[in-house]
């Protein structure tokens, strides 16, 4: 299901006045798809999950499921599944009565059960009764995560990954239009979250529900969505493909949002064409006007060489292991360090001088409002 944000402002009530949460948001997220919102603390993207689900509505501007209005719908009417960040188990109950509870217990979603056991009697000359296929489907959702040998236990006696699994089945048992996951792997330790963000995925492209993540860990969102939408301030800053997003930033906040080793920023001006810093000339030809500008650039996107355009002639000043890379320091000027990534087996000790370079098409040119004005 198409989910799609016209013109969306949601405002909050304050003591003193009021607070925009989301502001003008116009968001197409395809049908099918898996979209991470992303971004810093209070940018917005948990309200827009809260809108999707219904529980909160706009202030202005509308919410559409396909060719459906649905601003002011309730949340029951929905069709819309939600994991919580604490995933929201009954402690006293067993996995399969966690899962089964909202086909038992929601009237909505029994009814739709009725009507789908229905159907399957007739087309398949069954007599199968409600209890019997209730219990069919919990067994099917726990098969597709990959619990069926839990079924029996409680919540306590499951790892936090199984246990996020547990809350993933007993939404999608409901079999939900829209999945949305609001910051569902943030209880787990740094290997569960690699492996359960893999098992979202696993699960959503086995589903093919529609799913909205909401996350401030870039490294999962750029892993594991189709797109993502980068949030400040309640206003959207880009939306596309993770791997286009990180390569074509479309301003600043974007590119220094995105990335684990943070990206070089060098402040600078363009004078006669020639883009400035620390009083070296440091690209000659530049197609923009004379003003202000910051250079940004990855440190995984410089390399050591003695000819490209730009060239950076560099100290070595500190030097750190990371896994199979070495994250280096590097003296520009007296205001500016420049960082690069490189390989574990490269020789290189502090005081060593280089000339650096960037790769094609990987240098960034920001205006002082923060907006891409030139990419080489």
């Amino acid at each position: 299901m198409e989910v799609r944000f016209e013109s969306v402002t949601k405002k909050f009530p304050m003591k003193k006045g009021e607070i925009t949460a989301v502001n003008r948001l116009d968001l197409t997220i395809d049908s099918g798809k898996l979209v991470g919102l992303l971004g810093p603390s209070g940018c917005g993207k948990s309200t827009c999950l809260f809108m999707i689900a219904g529980v909160c509505q706009p202030t202005s501007g509308k919410l559409w499921f396909d060719d459906r209005d649905v601003t002011t719908l309730s949340p029951e009417k929905r069709g819309v599944g939600m994991v919580f960040q604490n995933y929201a188990l009954y402690p006293h109950l067993t996995v399969k009565q966690n899962i089964e509870f909202p086909l038992v217990n929601s009237k909505e979603i029994r009814k739709q059960l009725e009507t789908k056991l229905a159907i399957h009697n007739k087309t398949g000359n069954g007599k199968t009764k409600l209890k019997e296929f209730v219990q069919q489907e919990v067994l099917r959702t726990a098969r597709l995560v990959e619990i069926e040998d839990c079924l029996d236990r409680k919540p306590f006696e499951l790892s936090g990954g199984q246990q996020q699994r547990v809350a993933i089945a007993r939404t999608i048992v409901k079999q939900p239009s829209i999945l949305l996951l609001d910051e569902p792997l943030s209880n787990l330790d740094a290997r569960l979250r690699v492996q359960t963000r893999e098992e979202i995925r696993r699960i959503q492209q086995m589903t093919g529900i529609t799913t909205v993540f909401v996350t401030h860990d870039q490294e999962e969102a750029l892993n594991i969505c189709d797109e993502i939408a980068i949030m400040k301030k309640g206003i959207l800053q880009q939306f596309g493909n993770p791997q286009a997003v990180y390569d074509y930033p479309a301003n600043r906040f974007t590119a220094g949002f995105l990335g684990g080793t943070p990206i070089n920023m060098l402040d600078g001006e363009i004078s006669d064409g020639k883009f400035i810093a620390g009083g070296q000339v440091i690209l000659p030809d530049v197609p923009i006007a004379d003003q202000p500008v910051t250079a940004g650039f990855r440190p995984e996107n410089l390399y050591v060489s003695e000819n490209g355009t730009p060239r950076f002639n560099l100290e070595v000043v500190e030097m750190y292991r990371h896994g199979g890379i070495t994250v280096v320091t590097t003296k520009f000027d007296a205001d500016n360090a420049i960082r690069l990534v490189k390989e574990r087996s490269d020789n290189m000790t502090i005081g060593d001088r280089l000339m650096v370079t960037v790769a094609p098409g990987m240098l960034y040119l920001f205006d002082s409002n923060g907006a891409k004005i030139w990419q080489q």
